[in-house]
């Protein structure tokens, strides 16, 4: 509005207009902060989307409420129509179900924000395969309204555990029956770490009385 009085009547035009312009630059801003809210949002999509981990929002029934497609992938399911059919522990071997559902409602009635363990998770053909979950208490206005899940695939790392087992089982085997006597000592300290059973046959002292005596001891004739 443009008059050039200076009557009262300028005055409030005057301080309409400012009105007017503050306004303009308020809304600005709010179209500024929504744009920047619909990226951040879109880029926290994407990187639920290309996480290496399933990601879901279970609702306090146990329903699916979300899920980002690395669970679809990981569990052989085509849509998240179907994840909705099913409950949480749908996803778990029988002997695991009531374990899971202790600890998510433990961890809605308590103080801890999150919890992470291992299970046997079910796929829809029905093969079952080791995971890590990790759950987190999700809230709106400090009201619990579901649990963020996190399952994670650690089949190779049990298969990597399984295999460094077996290889230390078998130089177990291999160091307490042969001839030679085998020991590892600390750098540092020169204490004793491990000896094999055979020195029993060369020293007359057992594996726990050689374990308890100092290097020293050990080199004097």
């Amino acid at each position: 509005i443009e008059y050039e009085s200076k009557d009262e009547l300028g005055k409030f035009i005057k301080t309409f207009n400012q009105m007017v312009e503050d306004h303009r630059k308020i809304d600005q801003e709010k179209i500024r902060i929504q744009k920047e809210a619909g990226r951040n949002e879109e880029l926290f999509r994407t990187l639920i989307d290309i996480s290496p981990d399933a990601i879901l929002l279970i609702g306090l029934d146990y329903s699916i409420l979300w899920a980002n497609n690395k669970m679809l992938r990981m569990f052989g399911y085509d849509s998240i129509e179907e994840l909705r059919e099913l409950r949480a522990v749908d996803f778990a071997v029988s002997t695991e179900k009531g374990k899971i559902i202790s600890i998510m409602s433990s961890l809605l009635n308590s103080d801890y924000p999150n919890y992470t363990y291992e299970s046997m998770a079910i796929r829809k053909d029905r093969t079952s395969f080791p995971i890590e979950i990790q759950h987190a208490i999700y809230q709106n206005d400090n009201i619990n309204v579901g649990i963020l899940t996190n399952i994670r695939d650690i089949t190779e790392r049990k298969l990597a555990e399984e295999a460094l087992v077996e290889n230390e089982e078998r130089y177990r085997i291999i160091t307490e029956n042969m001839a030679d006597v085998i020991l590892i000592l600390e750098a540092k300290t020169m204490r004793l770490l491990y000896i094999s059973p055979s020195v029993k046959s060369l020293t007359d002292y057992s594996v726990l009385e050689i374990m308890s005596l100092s290097h020293k001891d050990m080199l004097t004739p």
